[in-house]
């Protein structure tokens, strides 16, 4: 299992960045992709950030409805292209955050080689965070990490 994790992560779906583009237009364009030159020609901004999803979390992501999908989505992006100080993140122990998007919480650590992996997410109902999600995501990022 420890040579397979990785494979289990996946991209964002990019149908839902897209829902998102199309719904809230004014919001994505402080966060876009792309970047106008001086000549007017769109050029595509590299990321910074690989963002890869485990079952739990995209599983999470998907039973959300449209609007609050796109407004994970945007923080994601965000979180792709480097902005770490535009979305909410709190620290929860060691290389372990969370990505608050409204009630929902995002369970994430980032990698060495600069991959952001989404390990679960639910939705804040209490002022902690379960200590049962917490030690998840360190037993991934262990197994990950070996």
């Amino acid at each position: 299992m420890s040579t397979n994790a990785p494979s289990l992560c996946r991209p964002l779906d990019m149908n839902i960045a897209y829902l998102l583009y199309c719904k809230q237009r004014s919001m994505l364009q402080t966060i876009t992709a792309t970047i106008n030159n001086s000549r007017g020609r769109a050029i595509v901004a590299n990321n910074v950030y690989q963002a890869k999803f485990l079952e739990r979390a995209e599983r999470f992501i998907r039973g959300l409805d449209e609007n609050d999908r796109a407004k994970i989505a945007a923080a994601i992006r965000t979180m792709e292209l480097g902005g770490f100080q535009s979305v909410e993140i709190k620290a929860l122990r060691g290389p372990i955050k969370e990505l608050i998007v409204r009630s929902y919480r995002i369970i994430f650590f980032i990698s060495k080689n600069h991959t952001i992996y989404f390990v679960s997410g639910f939705r804040k109902k209490t002022r902690k965070t379960p200590k049962h999600e917490i030690n998840y995501a360190q037993n991934v990022f262990r197994i990950l990490n070996k």
